[in-house]
């Protein structure tokens, strides 16, 4: 089997492992309410689930981007789902609320993995022009996952309840693993040039890949906090829906976000045009995202305004090509574990704020079965605070990026 014919196999199978990542991530959403009356918890410590995840997967993925470059792609990955596993099962037999924040620092670590495996192979198997469509396309694939979790995952919990939804997940695990150790009989070697671990640690701290790095917080933070924690909340209390119809609506965040991480690149031939993509698409963000926290549309409008953020958040895809522009394949695993673990830690803190936050303004206020209570004014004040200072800073050095490059051209 030929090296190029072994990476493609190896990213397909990386792809099916990213959107089953895409699934555990899904499951606070879905298990919300069922986790509130359960175990009686207030906004952090529902933060907690999602912030003990995030940490855990970006604590991981310098390391596992330095393996990557070591040891090869097929272990890593099969080492990784077996983790998830762990951290499924002991969701499924959760009986106190501790054993469902350990078990999501299991899928956290275990879920580290598909998508700088992903970004890997694909810096060192295409073309430059190439990867801008097949980071989108591996992000589209995956999103997969995200869009099947929502609705029918809901479902399943307000059916059958949330430990079977966890079984059931638990199972889908299981068949990945197995058709990874089946389908994959060798990995592709991994590259044998040393790496020069300080000129790594060097690049990663050059001010143009730190910008795009807070360039793709921005254009993800909209849907990991929209759409991954506490858009489904928000959007039943502040419209009076229930929570499946609430789930369908965030959920057409990431139909906008598989087809925009697609389209965008496939539309931005220049890297001029990429640096004009991404400062219209932030603008963009703030616009939908203020008429999502601060107006009251009309649930069609309001369907709308998600799918076309979603969307505009597929630019993020724009920046992954952008740092690779500074990898080889003696760093690339390590430089994309950077970028991707620094994106996660931001997202991390970014929910755990909103949930600290809202607390704060709850004042601590119960209902009458211990449950804590939020008004509509909380969550609007909340999501303003932490998105429209983000996004400004983020406009802000998209243009600073545009000024770069501008001056470069000039001076050649």
């Amino acid at each position: 089997m030929s090296r190029a014919w072994s990476g493609g196999l190896l990213w397909g199978c990386t792809i099916l492992f990213y959107m089953y990542q895409y699934l555990l991530r899904a499951e606070p959403a879905a298990m919300h309410h069922a986790w509130v009356e359960e175990f009686h918890i207030n906004a952090t410590e529902f933060a907690s689930v999602g912030v003990y995840y995030l940490y855990a997967y970006a604590a991981m993925q310098i390391p596992i981007g330095w393996l990557l470059d070591r040891v090869g792609i097929k272990r890593i990955l099969l080492v990784s789902i077996l983790v998830c596993l762990v951290g499924a099962l002991l969701l499924a037999f959760a009986k106190v609320f501790w054993m469902v924040q350990l078990s999501r620092i299991f899928m956290g670590i275990g879920s580290a993995t598909p998508f700088i495996c992903s970004m890997k192979i694909i810096q060192d198997t295409f073309s430059a022009r190439k990867q801008p469509f097949f980071c989108g396309a591996t992000l589209t694939i995956g999103i997969l996952g995200a869009m099947c979790a929502g609705l029918p995952l809901l479902l399943i919990v307000e059916k059958w309840g949330w430990k079977i939804s966890a079984q059931a997940l638990a199972m889908i695990g299981v068949v990945i693993f197995a058709a990874i150790a089946l389908v994959i009989r060798k990995s592709p070697s991994p590259t044998a040039i040393q790496v020069e671990r300080e000129s790594s640690w060097k690049l990663c701290f050059q001010g143009s890949i730190l910008r795009y790095i807070l360039i793709t917080i921005g254009l993800y933070a909209p849907l990991a906090i929209l759409v991954d924690m506490w858009g489904i909340p928000f959007l039943t209390l502040k419209y009076g829906i229930v929570r499946e119809q609430a789930a369908s609506i965030t959920m057409l965040g990431y139909f906008g976000l598989a087809v925009g991480s697609v389209v965008i690149p496939l539309i931005t031939r220049s890297q001029k045009s990429l640096h004009r993509m991404i400062l219209g698409s932030l603008i963009g963000v703030g616009l939908c995202l203020g008429m999502i926290i601060l107006s009251f549309l009309p649930l069609t409008m309001l369907a709308i305004v998600f799918l076309v953020l979603g969307f505009l958040c597929g630019s993020l895809m724009l920046c992954y090509p952008a740092i690779g522009l500074y990898t080889t394949p003696k760093n690339s695993g390590f430089l994309f574990g950077f970028a991707n673990g620094f994106l996660m830690l931001g997202e991390g803190a970014l929910n755990f704020g909103v949930g600290a936050l809202l607390d704060f303004h709850g004042k601590g206020i119960v209902s009458g079965d211990g449950t804590a209570i939020y008004t509509v004014l909380h969550y609007q004040n909340v999501l303003s605070w932490i998105f429209f200072p983000l996004l400004t800073v983020c406009i802000g050095l998209a243009w600073i990026s545009m000024r770069s490059l501008r001056k470069k051209i000039l001076s050649q």
